[in-house]
Formats: C-alpha cells, structure tokens, sequence
C-alpha cells in the first residue's frame, strides 16, 4: 500500500484528499469515484477546504449523479461549500456566488 494510501486510512485530512483526488483522476490505476468521493467526504469532515469544495461540487453537479451514481443534495453541497469558503478556498466562493444567484440548496441572495 502507498504511503498517502495509509496515511488516509489512518485519518490524515491532507492524505485523504489527495488519495481521494488520485481516485478521482484515476491516477494510479482506474477512475474509482465511490473511493475518491469515500476520501474526499473523511478529509471533509476533517475540515480539508479542497476536499469540502469537491465534495460539494460531487452533490451538486448533475452530471456526478449521471455519470457516476453520486445522488444529488444541493443543502449538503451548499453548506460543504460555505464551509470551504470559511476556510479560504478561492474556488469555494466562486462556486457559492452561483448558489446564492440561483438559490440552490437555500434562500436565493444576490447582495452576497
């Protein structure tokens, strides 16, 4: 087993997202979404900001429940993102002026 492959397993946020992102690209082997999304979800819940920002993207984009079975929940996705963007992530705030414009996963808010 790699390294990054038994740091994530021991619950490290940074080894979880980037084995969770190695999955997503299939680096390594084959694209393996349960798995990228399994890491990214613990490196979330460990406050990674990259990983919250992908995992919300996961529940939010459409074509991650088409292409990959991930089910769609925009409050998740939303409250993932708001998260990330407390914690600095650039792409995180992008993202989360779309939710506010359009009002996915919560009240619409264009003053935000």
């Amino acid at each position: 087993m790699c390294d990054v492959c038994s740091a994530a397993e021991m619950g490290c946020a940074e080894s979880q997202y980037r084995y969770g992102l190695l999955c997503f690209l299939g680096e390594g082997g084959e694209l393996d979404m349960d798995e990228s999304y399994r890491h990214m979800l613990a490196a979330a819940k460990n406050g990674h900001p990259e990983a919250l920002w992908r995992c919300g993207l996961m529940l939010y984009q459409p074509e991650y429940e088409k292409d990959f079975g991930i089910a769609p929940n925009h409050e998740l996705a939303r409250k993932f993102i708001v998260k990330s963007a407390e914690l600095g992530s650039i792409d995180a705030y992008e993202q989360l002026s779309v939710l506010y414009r359009d009002g996915i996963g919560g009240e619409k808010n264009i003053v935000r």
